[in-house]
């Protein structure tokens, strides 16, 4: 009786143990792609900072680690024209043309990130 008994007692800690080891994979396959997503991200976000309006219609070279991204699209659209009013000084209005005025999003379709990532105003 008391050998059964411990046999239970090792299967129900086994099955315990098992449950933590898969807990602790999925956090570390999860904490790897939220990594990649915040190096696709600040990766972007400089090259949106030097680049500008002229990654519209690109797909930009991004990496993960040592890996290189593919699947990103960069679109921009048109807010038409759109006048600017500082906020204390009325008298001053800055007229930005519709070629300036635009929204930029980004679509990154890659395993890297967890499938798909999406950036932008729309998003």
């Amino acid at each position: 009786m008391a050998l059964l008994e411990s046999l239970v007692g090792m299967l129900v800690l086994s099955i315990a143990v098992l449950g933590s080891l898969l807990l602790l994979a999925q956090g570390t396959r999860q904490q790897h792609v939220n990594n990649g997503r915040a190096q696709v991200i600040d990766q972007l976000r400089g090259q949106i900072a030097s680049q500008g309006l002229d990654l519209c219609g690109s797909s930009p070279t991004l990496n993960v680690n040592t890996s290189r991204v593919t699947g990103t699209t960069v679109q921009c659209r048109s807010l038409g024209n759109v006048t600017v009013t500082l906020p204390g000084d009325s008298a001053r209005a800055v007229a930005v043309p519709d070629d300036a005025a635009r929204v930029i999003d980004v679509q990154v379709d890659s395993p890297l990130v967890g499938g798909s990532l999406s950036l932008g105003a729309s998003h």
